[in-house]
């Protein structure tokens, strides 16, 4: 159910829209262009515990819940919506299919089944920790992955995207794939010194033995190249229709080696 308030009218004025993605409600705000709220929305989803320490969302339940609270302030509203933002919980992983589709339910902020994937990042040299500057949490992205690579492999090799929830959501509304370096830095996989995808730290936790995976295959995956390309807030997307059921098919922005 959509909770929708109005403080005003936009009368067909222009307008700027507002999405925060929390972890069990999206909330969206319209404001005009002096930053006076017109009309303000939240909706309801729920976070799922399959097993203890598991904390999980289906993605489309994130998406479904966005559209409803974004046609309740739109038609609150009544102005003109020439520009849209992004806010949403940090950490957590989307695996998803080159069109985004997910494959699996979206891994929290609050999940702590990869504890036992930090003692990788514990063995790292004392540089390699420090260009990573963050505390060691299993509901990052980077050991949520390693876990993803040891019990769900067939997860793990299908995935052309690995992604935060706000750049998940965002993806299916721009055919965009893309993060920006706030939501990067808080992965356990990114390089702050020098602000790339750190590749040392992604090949520690990538170098599993096969013969420790459950059902392994013998082709190896580079986890960089389901990884997106870190680009800044205002370029994370330009252009934005609302809304778009289907995006493009994207072409792969950065996948080395």
């Amino acid at each position: 159910m959509t909770n929708t308030t109005s403080t005003g009218s936009g009368g067909g004025g222009r307008a700027v829209l507002g999405i925060d993605l929390g972890t069990s409600s999206v909330k969206v705000v319209i404001a005009d262009l002096e930053g006076q709220l017109i009309a303000q929305t939240d909706e309801a989803y729920p976070v799922a515990s399959p097993r203890p320490g598991w904390s999980e969302t289906d993605p489309q339940a994130w998406l479904s819940s966005t559209t409803a609270a974004v046609r309740g302030a739109v038609a609150r509203a009544q102005a003109d919506v020439v520009a849209l933002g992004f806010s949403g919980q940090m950490h957590g992983v989307v695996a998803a299919d080159r069109r985004g589709t997910p494959l699996r339910a979206a891994m929290l902020w609050s999940d702590a089944r990869a504890t036992g994937q930090l003692a990788s990042y514990r063995g790292l040299p004392a540089p390699a920790r420090a260009r990573l500057a963050n505390p060691l949490s299993p509901g990052m992205a980077g050991p949520q992955l390693a876990w993803l690579k040891l019990y769900e492999p067939e997860v793990y090799e299908a995935a052309a995207w690995a992604l935060s929830p706000k750049d998940w959501l965002r993806s299916r509304l721009t055919g965009q794939f893309a993060t920006e370096p706030s939501d990067a830095s808080a992965t356990l996989m990114y390089d702050l010194v020098n602000d790339a995808w750190d590749l040392e730290v992604l090949d520690v936790w990538a170098s599993t033995p096969e013969s420790s995976r459950p059902c392994s295959r013998a082709r190896p995956t580079r986890p960089e190249s389901s990884l997106p390309q870190v680009r800044s807030s205002s370029a994370c997307h330009p252009g934005s229709r609302w809304p778009r059921a289907q995006p493009t098919r994207p072409r792969r922005p950065w996948a080395p080696g």
